[in-house]
C-alpha cells in the first residue's frame, strides 16, 4: 500500500520541472534528482526491494497491478515527451529494489505454486457451508477460527483460522448484511476516488492516484489474503482513502495559510 504513495510523490516532484518551460535535459535532471527526490527513491526501492524478498506471490501480483493501473494514468495525464522522464524515475526505483530479490527464488516460488492454490481451495471448500448456513448475519465478526472447530472436515495437521480471502471471510463472519454495508462503502469510495482525480489539477495529483492504486493493490491481494484483519494494514488503508478523497477547502475558508 504505502509503495504506490511513495512512487506517486516521486512522479509529483518529476513533473513539477515541467511547469517552468523550457529545459535542457541536463538542468531538468538536475532539478528532479534533489535530495527529497533522492531519499524518495531509496525509500521507493526499500519496500519494493522488501517485497520481492518476502516472495509474497499475492503482494507482487497485486503491486504489479497497481502498477499497470499507475501507467494508464500516466499515460492519460502526462505529455508524451514528458512522460518519459518521469517513466524514467520510475524504473530506477523499481531497478533498485529488484536489485535486492533472490530472483532464482523468486521464480521457483511462482513455478510452484500447486500446493499453494490446493491449500487455498480446501480452506474455501471447508467454508462455504458455513456462508450457507449464516447468509444473512454470519457467525459475527472475529468467529471464523471459532467456527471452524466444527466446520473444517480436511486433515487437521493445522486448524484455518483465515479464509485466505477476505471477501470469503467477511460472508462468513457478517452474512449478507456486513457484504452490503461493504459494498455500498466501497461503492461510495471508488465515486469519491473518481471524482478527485478528476478535479485535482495539482501536483497532488500524483500523490492522490498513488494513494488510490494502492487500495487497489490491496484490494487484489485480498482475494489471495486477510492481511487488513491487522489493526496496522486497517489504519494504512484508512489513511490512503483518507488521501484518496481529501478535498482541500476553498482559501477563504481555509483556517490554514500557505
Amino acid at each position: 500500500m504505502a509503495a504506490p504513495v511513495c512512487l506517486g510523490y516521486i512522479v509529483a516532484r518529476a513533473n513539477r520541472t515541467g511547469a517552468v518551460g523550457f529545459l535542457s535535459r541536463r538542468t531538468r535532471l538536475a532539478r528532479m534528482a534533489d535530495g527529497r527526490t533522492l531519499w524518495l527513491t531509496a525509500a521507493g526501492a526499500a519496500m519494493i526491494g522488501a517485497l520481492l524478498v518476502s516472495l509474497s506471490r499475492s503482494g507482487i501480483v497485486s503491486l504489479a497491478g497497481a502498477g499497470i493501473a499507475s501507467a494508464l494514468l500516466l499515460r492519460q495525464r502526462t505529455s508524451p515527451g514528458r512522460g518519459w522522464w518521469l517513466a524514467a524515475a520510475l524504473v530506477v526505483t523499481i531497478g533498485l529494489g529488484i536489485t535486492r530479490a533472490d530472483l532464482p527464488a523468486l521464480a521457483e516460488r511462482f513455478t510452484r505454486s500447486g500446493s499453494s492454490v490446493e491449500n487455498r481451495l480446501r480452506i474455501w471448500r471447508d467454508t462455504l457451508p458455513v456462508v450457507r448456513d449464516f447468509w444473512l448475519t454470519g457467525t459475527g465478526v472475529g468467529t471464523y477460527r471459532t467456527a471452524m472447530l466444527y466446520y473444517q472436515r480436511s486433515e487437521r495437521v493445522v486448524q484455518f483460522n483465515q479464509a485466505h480471502n477476505h471477501y470469503l471471510q467477511a460472508a462468513a463472519e457478517g452474512g449478507v448484511v456486513l457484504l452490503a454495508l461493504i459494498g455500498c462503502a466501497c461503492v461510495a469510495l471508488a465515486r469519491a476516488v473518481r471524482e478527485r482525480l478528476a478535479s485535482d489539477a495539482s501536483g497532488t495529483y500524483w500523490i492522490r492516484a498513488g494513494a488510490a492504486t494502492g487500495l487497489l493493490a490491496v484490494a487484489l491481494q485480498s482475494l489471495w489474503e486477510t492481511g487488513l484483519v491487522m489493526p496496522a494494514n486497517a489504519a494504512l488503508a484508512a489513511v490512503l482513502a483518507a488521501m484518496a478523497v481529501h478535498e482541500r477547502p476553498p482559501a477563504e475558508k481555509s483556517i490554514f495559510r500557505d
